[in-house]
């Protein structure tokens, strides 16, 4: 898809609302991660280059302290130091969106997304690489894993805890 601003990861935090992330495309289809932190601070990190449309993108972001690294296909595209912190809970993650209070914005992800994990852990070059086309259901420090397998049905199962997740605006298997 393009466009600007098309989210397909976004998180809120509930207590700090003005402190939020957003994965999205802009533009012509350059993949962004952008962050509003608890200073009020926003900040971005974004890929050089165009992704291509109507193509599998496996996109990886690591944040080990206050340094980010993005990931695009199994290479790093860009490095980055953000300022602050972001406090939230999965509960506030929305996959294919983003939400301003509890009221999803106009900003649906307009594609197909496979596969969404989050670690509480900084991964390595090594393990981005070699399991990049590997679902993982559950592992140690896997927070969240939606694989997306269902089949059919509004609701996909995060597999590291076994909590549920439901589709707003429709989705499809």
């Amino acid at each position: 898809s393009t466009g600007t601003g098309l989210t397909f990861l976004g998180m809120q935090g509930a207590t700090s609302p003005s402190q939020h992330f957003q994965f999205r495309l802009v533009g012509n289809n350059h993949l962004q991660y952008l962050i509003r932190n608890s200073s009020n601070v926003v900040e971005y990190i974004e890929q050089p280059t165009s992704i291509s449309a109507n193509e599998w993108t496996h996109v990886a972001l690591v944040k080990n302290s206050g340094t980010y690294q993005l990931y695009i296909n199994g290479q790093l595209v860009n490095t980055k130091t953000f300022s602050g912190a972001i406090t939230a809970s999965l509960s506030e993650l929305l996959i294919g969106a983003y939400a301003e209070g509890n009221n999803p914005k106009d900003l649906f992800f307009n594609g197909e997304i496979d596969e969404v994990r989050l670690w509480s852990v900084a991964r390595t070059y090594d393990e981005i690489k070699c399991n990049m086309h590997r679902s993982i259901a559950t592992a140690s420090n896997l927070e969240a894993s939606f694989s997306f397998s269902e089949g059919s049905g509004n609701t996909s199962m995060n597999t590291s805890t076994g909590t549920v997740g439901t589709f707003y605006n429709g989705g499809t298997f």
